[in-house]
């Protein structure tokens, strides 16, 4: 080191110097001062307009961020909405159908913030439950847990069922308040809120409130994680680089997350937004950088003042230091070879690279102390010893010579590795720089500066490994995957990829990856690799067509990712999964989600769809349209008698002839069961859908040849046609399945065409059927009772209990007002039980006045639905054992078509109630089957001659001789003869004379109430009847 002892003081220089610069120092100051005011008064004038400016961006920026987070919800509601066909046509809340949606429609994958779908129904309390999510698949890389979820009440969700209820009862989708929920997901930090999609019943009409509770099947909900979704709508926004956003439902909004973080916060504001049912705070960050921008200007002004300002000032300042500069020079320069040195030094001790400094003869000069450290030696070790001797390694060695001998010839060697071994004799790896310096009179010798570089080589080695690895798991991928330059060349593929594609990989490498996509989807292609080149870092996917050698386009899912070393840009990984057969499956679901599986029909679904289009078509043509609703007679009979194979036989043959009975462009659809329905669309007149209605009848009533023989079937059609403006699909429908009814009632295999009449009946029997309801549960079914006589005594030989509804506003209603639709609407049974056990009670009652009255019998109406329900045995039984009556008192009136409901089971139940002692009589004879043999399976003991022949008894040769032929069956079959609707002294008369047993009717008495006839049994004893009306 350079000795500065015999220099002049240094504070000595220093004490000279800033004594000169205090004398002078007031013009300096005085202008730098007035350059300074100028400066900021052009900066504050600039600032003005600046900050005017901004603000417009910023409002410009902001309102473009709202559209984007709108948009992208719109965009995912239209998407989740198609699932709600699935439980429309199906009523099926599996979660197979509803996994094929998710992964077909790829709702989980095309957009940020979604990760499943589910579908809620409510359960018995009014709680939606969570019936059906997509599967662990989808729902593991989002955090959620299937099995905690499904079935689960969605309030353990979220705060309340109201905004559930409020979208099922306004019918619209909803969006929930943002919550945070440990059910929901394994974070108790994210957000989510709920989007909410009610479903309601296919084919209905939910105008109000109550239509929507009735319709409603459940709720499609989407989750959707808040902060996710913002990136999404983030990709589509062209100003969300300058904001930070959130979005929440109150004014505070605790650990909000802010996109682009990474910016200077300037400042906070908030904003409504409206996201569906909504109106959520949008909270939103000007960032620094939007305003630095702005600020260039005004920077400009400012340091170029100031600039100036300074410039001036130093120049006064240099030109009055001028003359001292040469004395400083001088002390400066001795200080800067004292820190130079002390620097080397300091550097040298600190650093853990070795250095080495050789002289000519090869002998060590300097060492580092950084030698201990790194293989164990001292410089004491190696100054003044020969270097060679130091490599113990042969290669080493020979490697050292080479270098010396490029040395020697004046070439400076590259860096270079070579092993080491340390004094522990552990073998290192070194990566040596050399410099020749021996011409240097301050070094004199050859530097050698090595680092360690042992970690680095293993780390190096472990990535090879590594990439070796990745490369084998690329090439045996089942999916292909390519390599590609960013102009699209393929400069590497798999084996699934050349599978896929149907040619060799030289083939691909050949040609630009977009030259395999069939050409009408090469425009999708492209911006596709545009938008990955323009978003860099990220990842697009899309799906779509690829050429094949076979000729047949194969379905691919293309998933880009740009690859970069230090944000620099290396290649394309491009991964296609073939999605040929998912579509194929996809394609076959939505065919079976619109037709019938058995008969190929369209079905139900999309009946409604086309006739909705028609009707729309009719109105702006002014042509019409019919709709035919066919149901097939006595089907069922069919099916329980040959089996339900034997049924789709018959129903497929019925199609076919169906599709063969109309015209080319009419649509046949299976309705359901055994119905069908012909939408026929243009008809120019009434004779187009006669004619079309009897070739129906005509084809369909043809034998049809099943396995198990020859069978022949009838159909019942109703017609309704379009009437104007107000016509919708479900008035249409409702309308024709009204006249098909029709048609039933009138005898099966006809036509009829509804008329409004129709419509009013239906509806009054809809009202009266809710009111039979109301009706039980008040108690105002009342049971009365109409005597029957002995005609050969005249004394009263029983009852028969009769049914009256005594209406609250309507009065006293017969039962033949009602009991035809309660038998439809099956609370006939309930009905039926109550009179008979009311009649039980009255008639043990009247049994116990004397011993005369003991022979009294009561007979009871027993209705086809009655006498097929399996419990009626039983109920039978208890209310005799209840009651106490004698059963060998008590008769069932039960009429033909009844009895031939179901043959077999009618027997078994009659031969059970007979072995009770109950008696069995056929009412209303000779009106239903014409077949007499079933007489002799059923245990009957009566004959009931029907009132519309007893009508004309005595004055209609036809009445008086089917009354006539009835009384003699009955007789000669050991039966006996009952009359009933005797009305008129001629009919007693003629009855006498033909030998009938039994009458009743008005010529005696209408059917009163029970305490009616107490008195009468009381004051005449022994019952006996006059022709006067009692």
């Amino acid at each position: 080191m350079r000795d500065n002892s015999t220099g002049p003081p240094l504070s000595s220089i220093q004490y000279t110097f800033f004594g000169k610069i205090r004398q002078s120092w007031i013009t300096p100051i005085f202008a730098l001062l007035i350059i300074l005011s100028i400066t900021f008064g052009v900066y504050f004038s600039q600032l003005a307009t600046a900050n005017e400016q901004n603000d417009k961006a910023s409002a410009f920026a902001k309102s473009d961020a709202e559209k984007s987070i709108s948009d992208y919800m719109a965009k995912i509601t239209a998407l989740a909405s198609g699932s709600s066909n699935i439980f429309r046509s199906n009523f099926d809340t599996s979660s197979e159908l509803l996994e094929q949606y998710v992964q077909n429609s790829q709702v989980t994958t095309r957009y940020k913030g979604i990760y499943e779908m589910g579908f809620a129904v409510p359960n018995v309390i009014g709680n939606p439950t969570i019936e059906t999510i997509a599967p662990k698949s989808i729902t593991e890389s989002s955090g959620f847990t299937v099995d905690s979820l499904t079935g689960i009440p969605l309030s353990a969700i979220v705060d309340s069922n109201d905004e559930f209820n409020e979208a099922r009862d306004s019918g619209e989708n909803q969006i929930t308040n943002i919550f945070i929920s440990q059910a929901l997901t394994n974070s108790n930090t994210k957000k989510h809120a709920l989007l909410l999609i009610p479903v309601f019943k296919a084919g209905t009409v939910s105008r109000t409130v109550s239509e929507r509770r009735a319709n409603f099947i459940g709720t499609i909900f989407v989750p959707i994680d808040i902060s996710s979704f913002l990136e999404g709508a983030k990709d589509e926004a062209n100003t969300f680089d300058y904001f930070g956003i959130t979005i929440g439902d109150d004014e505070t909004i605790s650990g909000t997350t802010i996109i682009n973080s990474k910016r200077t916060i300037t400042d906070l504001r908030k904003q409504n937004i409206r996201l569906l049912n909504k109106t959520m705070v949008l909270d939103y960050n000007d960032y620094s950088i939007k305003k630095r921008a702005s600020n260039i200007g005004r920077q400009t002004t400012l340091y170029s003042g100031i600039g100036l300002a300074i410039m001036i000032y130093l120049v006064l300042m240099i030109m009055q230091l001028g003359e001292k500069r040469a004395n400083l020079a001088s002390l400066n320069a001795e200080r800067e070879i004292y820190q130079s040195e002390a620097r080397f030094s300091a550097l040298i001790k600190q650093s853990s690279d070795i250095t080495l400094v050789i002289d000519s003869n090869g002998l060590v000069i300097f060492a580092s102390p950084s030698l201990k450290n790194n293989l164990g030696y001292s410089t004491a070790d190696l100054i003044g010893r020969p270097f060679l001797k130091f490599l113990s390694l042969k290669n080493t060695k020979l490697q050292a010579i080479s270098v010396l001998k490029k040395l020697n010839k004046g070439i400076v060697p590259e860096p270079f590795e070579t092993k080491v071994v340390t004094k522990n004799g552990v073998e290192c790896t070194f990566e040596c720089v050399i410099n020749d310096l021996r011409n240097d009179p301050a070094v004199g010798g050859i530097v050698c500066n090595s680092r360690d570089i042992s970690e680095r080589k293993t780390s190096e080695l472990e990535v090879k490994k590594a990439m070796a690895l990745y490369e084998n798991a690329l090439s045996n991928a089942p999916i292909g995957v390519a390599l590609v330059h960013k102009n699209g060349q393929c400069f590497w593929t798999n084996d699934a990829l050349t599978e896929f594609l149907g040619i060799d990989n030289s083939e691909i490498i050949k040609k630009e990856l977009k030259d395999n996509i069939l050409k009408d989807d090469r425009t999708l292609f492209i911006k596709l690799w545009s938008k990955l080149d323009s978003v860099k870092e990220n990842k697009v996917v899309e799906e779509m067509r690829f050429e094949h050698p076979d000729g047949v386009a194969r379905w691919g899912l293309i998933s880009a990712q740009p690859v970069f070393d230090e944000k620099v840009f290396q290649y394309y990984v491009i991964q296609i999964e073939d999605t040929t057969e998912r579509r194929r499956i996809a394609e076959r679901l939505e065919y079976q989600a619109i037709h019938d599986p058995l008969t190929g029909m369209p079905n139900r679904l999309l009946l409604v769809d086309r006739l909705s289009l028609a009707i729309e078509k009719s109105k702006r043509t002014g042509l019409s349209l019919a709709v035919l609703f066919i149901d097939l007679d006595r089907f069922k009979i069919i099916n329980d008698s040959l089996g339900h194979a034997a049924g789709d036989q018959l129903l497929m043959t019925v199609a076919d002839r169906i599709k063969d009975s109309v015209r080319p462009n009419d649509t046949t659809a299976r309705f359901g069961g055994d119905e069908f329905v012909i939408l026929c669309e243009d008809i120019s007149s009434d004779e187009q859908t006669n004619e079309i209605s009897n070739r129906l009848l005509e084809n369909i009533q043809m034998p049809i040849m099943l396995d198990e023989g020859e069978v022949y079937v009838t159909a019942s059609i109703g017609i309704a046609r379009s009437t104007g403006v107000i016509d919708t699909s479900e008035t249409i429908l409702r309308d024709a399945d009204l006249a098909m009814y029709r048609a039933k009632e009138g005898g099966r295999n006809r036509v009829e065409e509804f008329d409004e009449t129709t419509h009013v009946r239906a509806v009054a029997d809809l009202q009266t059927g809710n009111g039979m309801f109301r009706a039980l549960a008040k108690q105002e079914f009342h049971t009365h009772y109409q005597p029957s006589v002995d005609i050969r005594t005249g004394k009263l030989s029983g009852f028969e209990a009769l049914v009256y509804w005594e209406h609250p506003t309507q009065g006293h209603i017969s039962p033949k007002e009602f009991i035809s639709l309660a038998e439809q609407t099956g609370i006939i049974v309930p009905i039926g039980m109550r009179v008979f056990e009311t009649a039980c009670e009255q008639l043990k009652q009247w049994h116990s006045l004397s011993e005369e009255s003991k022979v009294l019998t009561m007979s009871i109406n027993l209705s086809p639905r009655q006498l097929s329900e399996p419990s009626l045995y039983g109920e039978v039984l208890r209310i005799i054992e209840r009651t106490g009556v004698d059963a060998d008192k008590i008769w069932f009136e039960i009429t033909e078509t009844a009895l031939m409901t179901d043959v077999e089971s009618t027997i078994i139940m009659l031969d059970k109630l007979k072995t009770i002692g109950i008696h069995f009589a056929v009412d209303d004879f000779g009106t239903g089957y014409s077949s007499l043999s079933y007489l002799k399976k059923f245990p009957v003991e009566a004959l009931k001659v029907d009132q519309s022949f007893v009508e004309g008894l005595g004055t209609d040769t036809e009445d008086t001789a089917i009354v006539s032929a009835v009384i003699s069956l009955a007789h000669s079959l050991g039966l006996k003869a009952i009359a009933e609707g005797v009305e008129q002294p001629h009919h007693l008369a003629e009855l006498k004379t033909l030998g009938c047993e039994y009458a009743q009717g008005y010529l005696y008495s209408k059917a009163k109430s029970a305490d009616n006839w107490d008195s009468y049994v009381i004051s005449k004893g022994i019952f006996e009847f006059s022709s006067e009306k009692i």
